[in-house]
């Protein structure tokens, strides 16, 4: 039997929710060291795969003790022998846990993604580009048939112009947002018609300041952009932990 580490919490934390199960379905509970502690929980198996019913233990652990207390998520799959073997993990690294805990102490993450709602994002940003559109009326000019090369070409050209948006709304609404959150990190868009993707971390009392500032934000905006804002989560965005047993 092995424990299957999932985060790290402050050891004056408190107790976990009570009746927190995690990977199926045994007991949450803590190890501790000094001043940090490791949520954990019984393995029959150390190889534990990243399948679906594992993950969404996994996740609801971290969820639902980050609802009251501060977290740092493990990578998934991190499983001791034994507690001591938590322990001494907990006392080699007990210094940059410390250190984590404190920086995301108090916040937790949102996730802010802009996306164009039309139907068609290539014919859209083609007519807002006047580089892009020049191209792609040049090649069509006279009912032509433009060749691969230059469609190609006009591939490479609506990429560049799009990653171009992409950068100026991430700082456009990084800035506007930059008074009411600790960090902010682009995360990865969900599709081609991402125009910004941000992870921000927040501090817990801006919470209702930050939904009101989005709202100003998206005001701001034609019908042809939507926003999406997800959270609050652990802020798993901006944990910069490595641990290996």
């Amino acid at each position: 039997m092995g424990y299957f580490v999932y985060g790290m919490v402050r050891g004056e934390s408190g107790p976990i929710p009570e009746g927190l199960l995690g990977i199926d379905a045994e007991p949450v509970s803590t190890v501790a060291a000094g001043s940090v502690a490791a949520l954990v929980s019984p393995v029959e198996d150390e190889d534990i795969l990243p399948m679906r019913a594992h993950l969404k233990a996994f996740q609801s652990v971290i969820t639902s003790t980050a609802a009251n207390s501060d977290v740092l998520p493990v990578s998934f799959g991190l499983v001791a022998r034994d507690e001591s073997q938590v322990e001494e993990v907990l006392a080699d690294n007990g210094e940059v846990l410390e250190r984590e805990l404190s920086r995301i102490g108090g916040k937790v993450e949102y996730t802010l993604r802009l996306n164009f709602a039309g139907d068609n994002v290539f014919a859209w940003f083609t007519e807002q580009d006047p580089r892009v559109r020049r191209l792609r009326d040049s090649m069509f000019e006279g009912g032509r048939e433009p060749t691969r090369d230059e469609k190609i070409a006009l591939g490479q050209a609506f990429e560049e112009a799009l990653e171009g948006r992409r950068q100026a709304e991430n700082a456009r609404l990084a800035d506007a947002l930059a008074d009411l959150t600790a960090e902010i990190s682009p995360v990865s868009y969900a599709s081609e018609a991402g125009v910004a993707a941000l992870a921000l971390l927040v501090p817990r009392e801006n919470r209702n300041l930050l939904d009101a500032r989005i709202d100003e934000i998206a005001a701001q905006y034609s019908d042809d952009f939507m926003f999406e804002f997800t959270g609050p989560w652990p802020p798993y965005s901006f944990i910069e932990l490595s641990l290996a047993i």
